[in-house]
């Protein structure tokens, strides 16, 4: 029932992203005919269309990442909490079928929007000949020999570089599903209430954040300190002492994460007001 749900979802979501990354994908060429023509023209009103087009391009970027995050809460709000909540919860799957697929199709366009992104800056400064850039790619080292001059050059080891990468994947998935939970916790304790249901998830919110912000400063402040002095004293690496902060923080937002969904599922099967 799961796949269901997240084709459903899919499908809901993809009209509003997919359109909005075509704009900003086409406001990247517009952005590189801008950037490449407008120190050759000597006409003032296509100087300001250029200008126009480089900031159109700048603003879909930000309209892009901003739509993502307001895609996650109205899909959420609307066919949970709003009037289509009562269809949703009556369907025959259960509270935690429901949140997974939210959070896996929201983490999935913020991936998404991020690789647009990167694309469409890149496509936007893009400026080389394509006998430059062949020539480029024809004078540029194998990915291995890249890799070898790499862990020549560093004390960094192959496993010590895929223990890296693996962490920070592991770290964007959960900071992701994390940011996400805040949203649905916060509008799902708004939503245990009679009144003021939009306000009081605002409120919580905000309560939530600042906790969770306390409880990382502080546990930063003590066990950053502690890292750094273990590593001095025993003599590690940088790149070892950044892998071990790295992990503690994986810790802390896991741990964070699964209390945020504990409270998400326990208020949206128990404490659910929809009237």
């Amino acid at each position: 029932m799961l796949g269901k749900l997240l084709k459903h979802e899919f499908r809901a979501t993809a009209r509003t992203m997919l359109p909005m990354f075509g704009v900003v994908l086409v406001l990247s060429l517009l952005a590189n005919l801008s950037f490449a023509r407008i120190a050759d023209t000597d006409s003032g009103a296509l100087d300001i269309l250029f200008g126009l087009f480089i900031v159109a391009f700048f603003l879909g970027l930000f309209t892009m990442g901003v739509m993502s995050l307001v895609v996650m809460i109205q899909r959420f709000y609307k066919n949970v909490l709003g009037d289509e909540g009562y269809l949703t919860l009556t369907l025959p799957v259960n509270v935690h079928e429901i949140l997974w697929s939210k959070l896996i199709v929201s983490f999935v366009w913020f991936l998404a929007t991020g690789l647009i992104a990167i694309a469409a800056v890149f496509v936007a400064v893009f400026t080389l000949t394509y006998s430059e850039l062949g020539e480029m790619f024809r004078n540029m080292p194998s990915f291995g020999e890249m890799l070898r001059l790499f862990f020549e050059k560093t004390d960094i080891t192959p496993w010590q570089l895929t223990g890296a990468v693996a962490q920070f994947a592991a770290m964007t998935i959960l900071s992701s599903l994390t940011a996400c939970l805040h949203f649905y916790a916060a509008m799902a304790l708004g939503h245990s209430v009679s009144n003021n249901k939009v306000l009081l998830s605002v409120v919580f919110f905000i309560a939530i954040s600042f906790f969770f912000s306390f409880v990382s400063a502080l546990l930063g402040n003590i066990t950053g300190g502690l890292a750094m002095t273990v590593t001095v004293e025993a003599g590690s690496s940088v790149m070892k002492a950044l892998q071990e902060l790295s992990l503690g923080s994986m810790i802390y937002t896991l741990i964070e994460g699964v209390i945020l969904y504990l409270l998400t599922t326990y208020c949206l099967k128990y404490r659910l007001n929809l009237n």
